[in-house]
């Protein structure tokens, strides 16, 4: 959420309504997964309590705003693989695998990752042609 957001804008973090999306589903899915793997941290004594409150919703939103404000003056990798002309990113490993794993796994509407990837990964396209 960090990289792709800032990239997409093209230097800045100023698209809360992106960010606040991507973070909907990225909880969404990661809850999901803790869900699908309860009875293995039940074995081996993980709380699954303790992780479904780091992974939710205000949880991450508030993580992720906090990295925000740290590295709000930073370039993010990912902008500068897209400077530099390398192409592709790593758009699709991170939100490309998030928005897979939403969709294929769970059903869950994984627009805002999909949208993320789509758009950062023409960005990257066009500057490694025309730059």
């Amino acid at each position: 959420v960090v990289s792709p957001s800032p990239t997409y804008m093209n230097l800045h973090y100023d698209d809360p309504e992106i960010m606040h999306r991507l973070v909907l589903e990225v909880s969404a899915v990661a809850i999901a997964e803790l869900q699908q793997t309860n009875a293995v941290n039940d074995h081996v004594g993980l709380d699954n309590n303790w992780f479904e409150e780091q992974l939710n919703y205000d949880a991450l939103i508030k993580f992720v705003e906090s990295v925000i404000k740290v590295t709000a003056k930073n370039t993010s990798s990912m902008l500068q693989d897209i400077l530099a002309r390398r192409y592709p990113t790593e758009i699709h490993y991170l939100n490309g695998y998030v928005a897979r794993i939403g969709r294929e796994r769970y059903g869950l509407d994984m627009s805002a990752n999909q949208f993320i990837c789509d758009e950062v990964d023409k960005l990257s396209f066009a500057y490694s042609i025309h730059h």
